[in-house]
């Protein structure tokens, strides 16, 4: 999503990334990757306990398209890190058109 983020800024679409590690973990990891978008620090896994991703002790890779209603309008349980930022921007095209 790194990639394709002047994509999702031109279609004013909002992009958070979220993982149970702590802030400083996701500090530099968000250096490192030279990340766009904000990570939220879920270190006591309440959202992720919540949205079902995680298994054991860590969450699963997952996208979550939220609409503008505010709901979950769908769920990407597979993440290719290669074509991911396309196929978001698909699946939102899709909706927006009326289709799944």
């Amino acid at each position: 999503v790194r990639d394709g983020h002047g994509e999702f800024v031109k279609r004013n679409i909002a992009v958070y990334g979220v993982s149970v590690d702590d802030v400083d973990s996701h500090k530099k990891f968000a250096e490192k990757l030279q990340l766009p978008f904000p990570l939220l620090a879920d270190h006591e896994m309440a959202m992720s306990n919540a949205y079902g991703t995680l298994d054991k002790s860590y969450a699963k890779r997952m996208t979550f398209i939220i609409g503008p209603d505010q709901k979950i309008a769908q769920v990407i349980k597979t993440v290719n890190v290669d074509s991911h930022s396309g196929d978001i921007l698909k699946m939102i095209s899709r909706l927006q058109a009326g289709k799944k």
